[in-house]
């Protein structure tokens, strides 16, 4: 059998624990955990480093599609190469593309996309739902627009969203949250928060857990920003509706007023939902830290300098993910609380067999974060085609690698 010996601080769900992982390379599984250290270790270490099972993003715009448009931004196989580089192994790849996955063909062909690009993880990809459109599987990943997004997938407005939800009932749906009248009411105002203001998302969340409750689908909505939106879902999901939600780590990070603070131009950090205030920043932080967030999910969107400078919305995140895990380490968070909405969460999204846990069965993928390492962010470090990110000129805390075997 061909096999290696891993020895490490790992993170377990009851905690970091000194052990030995043997792994079956040949079949990319962990064969035995050994809390002893009986054998003899291909690979040691140090207690600076903790290993945890392969993170995984749930939430990226490769860009890629069949048209390959905007592959100039970024493919899937860059894609793939900034995962790694920021630590992540496995992600998924939203639909609104040129041409969108609305159909069982155009599924199939995103995927022998993927298959030819040469990614180095795996891809993960959600259908798309637009105005008419109808399931074509029942265990897939669906993705809806409730505001303005490309590909013809935009709803105008809740009616037409509905006529096409009730078709999902008991399918797992991601929502962007956006209330389509509320940001048309606002489209002309000069400030871009002004434009997409917290209430645009608050109304489509509410609206959003009522279609959840209605269709009973297995509800996930996305980039959540605000207190209030939060506080809706942690509510529903007391009722026991199946909902889940994401953070990025831009939410987490920045605010208004520390971007003002900064003295940068606030085009450059544009993405939907905008970046809020310090007080929305700091009570996602902090329930984060509570463990009552799902999913830390970049939203990864790359655009070229160029179209920022233009006030292009979207910002990246696969290069700085675990850079950005040992920031909320150093902030608080426990390891635990990572190891759930990085790793066993995402995994459990995606359906990957065996995948976000440590243990015999186990998917040989792993993600180290090494703390203590001062990582800056700078151009040099960036793996993602567009060679841009509002990371740079940030110092993290420690470093991150993929380990895939």
């Amino acid at each position: 059998m061909n096999t290696f010996v891993l020895e490490a601080n790992f993170v377990f769900g009851g905690g970091v624990k000194w052990a030995q992982v043997v792994i079956d390379k040949t079949h990319h599984k962990i064969i035995e955990v050994d809390f002893n250290c009986s054998h003899k270790a291909n690979q040691i270490f140090n207690s600076n480093e903790l290993l945890f099972p392969g993170m995984g993003d749930i939430h990226v715009h490769a860009r890629e599609d069949v048209t390959g448009k905007f592959c100039y931004k970024e493919d899937f196989y860059s894609a793939t190469l900034a995962s790694i580089n920021g630590g992540l192994t496995f992600i998924a790849d939203m639909p609104n593309n040129q041409v969108s996955p609305t159909t069982k063909s155009l599924y199939q062909e995103k995927l022998a996309l993927i298959s030819r690009s040469n990614a180095k993880i795996p891809i993960y990809i959600y259908g798309a739902i637009g105005p008419g459109t109808s399931p074509f599987g029942n265990e897939l990943l669906y993705k809806v627009y409730m505001s303005h997004s490309i590909g013809g997938i935009s709803f105008s407005n809740y009616d037409q969203l509905e006529e096409t939800l009730h078709r999902y009932v008991g399918h797992r749906v991601s929502f962007h949250c956006e209330d389509p009248s509320i940001l048309d009411k606002h489209k002309n105002e000069q400030n871009f928060y002004a434009q997409r203001p917290p209430e645009a998302e608050v109304v489509a969340i509410k609206k959003a857990i009522d279609l959840i409750e209605k269709y009973n689908l297995k509800g996930t909505i996305c980039h959540v920003s605000t207190k209030e939106g939060a506080e809706l879902i942690m509510s529903a999901k007391r009722k026991k509706l199946n909902i889940m939600f994401e953070v990025t780590p831009q939410h987490l990070y920045f605010s208004k007023e520390l971007i003002e603070k900064k003295g940068v131009d606030a085009t450059l950090f544009r993405m939907n939902p905008p970046i809020r205030s310090r007080m929305d920043q700091e009570y996602l932080l902090q329930i984060f830290k509570d463990e009552l967030v799902d999913f830390l999910a970049t939203d990864h969107a790359p655009h070229t300098v160029e179209e920022k400078n233009r006030g292009v919305s979207g910002l990246t995140g696969l290069d700085t993910y675990g850079p950005f895990c040992t920031e909320l380490l150093a902030r608080g968070v426990s390891p635990e609380t990572l190891l759930k909405s990085c790793s066993k969460n995402p995994a459990l999204h995606v359906k990957m067999d065996n995948g976000g846990v440590i243990g015999v069965g186990g998917v040989a993928n792993f993600t180290k974060l090494r703390l203590n390492d001062m990582t800056k962010i700078d151009k040099k470090y960036l793996k993602t085609k567009c060679q841009q990110s509002v990371w740079e000129g940030t110092v993290f805390p420690g470093q991150a690698s993929a380990l895939i075997f």
